[in-house]
């Protein structure tokens, strides 16, 4: 009897089971391999080009000079809103049911403070927002809002604050992440009464890289604030004319 020429019926199972086993684990690992790639490479590289993108419009955001940007004052914001508590790339600060306060809310800039990659801190604004360079250095993403305390000083009066708060962001790369620098300011006189402030669309100087303007207004008439980049990546604000001036 040639046992060779009829091998066993489990002989035969066991060979088909080795081959079968390499497509086995092929359809095991390729749904891990494929988790894996989305987790640590496809999420984090869209993210960065998402974050990328949204900081470049940042670095070019741009508006009419008489563009109001924030203000306090009940018609202008009645005007602007229709009643609405928001809209397209604005909000509002509401108290006892009305809106007292009205704020550009850019969508890219909004992204970058809700990505946890760039801690610009809260506040109502911005009331510029542009790239700017001091001397030959880099460029800087400088955004300047209004102080989050104003909305506080509604309910008390007595609440101070500093009327801008300043961040002077070093824009992130495909390689870095973005860092920023904080200050705040206050007028020479003080910050104006809740309720009696409007501020437009600062401008770029397409004259001075460093150099940027801000207008505003108050019952007592209109002026002009000026902000500088410093080389170590501060920003200088003075009060060049009007009400806050004097």
């Amino acid at each position: 009897m040639d046992d060779g020429a009829n091998p066993l019926p489990y002989a035969r199972d066991g060979r088909r089971w080795r081959a079968r086993l390499p497509r086995i684990v092929l359809w095991c690992v390729l749904p891990v391999a494929a988790l894996a790639l989305l987790k640590w490479g496809y999420v984090p590289v869209r993210d960065k080009l998402t974050f990328l993108h949204h900081q470049a419009r940042c670095m070019a955001f741009d508006l009419p000079a008489d563009t109001v940007t924030y203000t306090e004052d009940a018609s202008t914001i009645a005007r602007l809103t229709g009643g609405a508590a928001s809209g397209n790339g604005w909000a509002t600060a509401f108290h006892n049911g009305k809106p007292v306060a009205y704020y550009l809310a850019p969508r890219s800039l909004v992204y970058l403070e809700q990505s946890g990659a760039c801690d610009i801190p809260q506040g109502s604004g911005p009331v510029f927002l542009h790239a700017r360079r001091a001397g030959s250095g880099p460029q800087r993403l400088v955004a300047v809002k209004t102080d989050v305390m104003r909305n506080f000083r509604r309910l008390r009066g007595t609440i101070p604050d500093r009327l801008l708060d300043v961040s002077v962001v070093w824009p992130a790369t495909v390689r870095s992440g973005a860092n920023l620098t904080r200050s705040l300011w206050e007028p020479p006189r003080g910050s104006p009464a809740f309720g009696t402030l409007t501020l437009y669309a600062g401008r770029p100087d397409p004259a001075d890289d460093s150099h940027f303007t801000i207008d505003y207004q108050t019952p007592d008439g209109r002026g002009t604030i000026d902000g500088w980049l410093q080389p170590d990546d501060m920003v200088t604000l003075t009060v060049r004319d009007g009400p806050l001036a004097r």
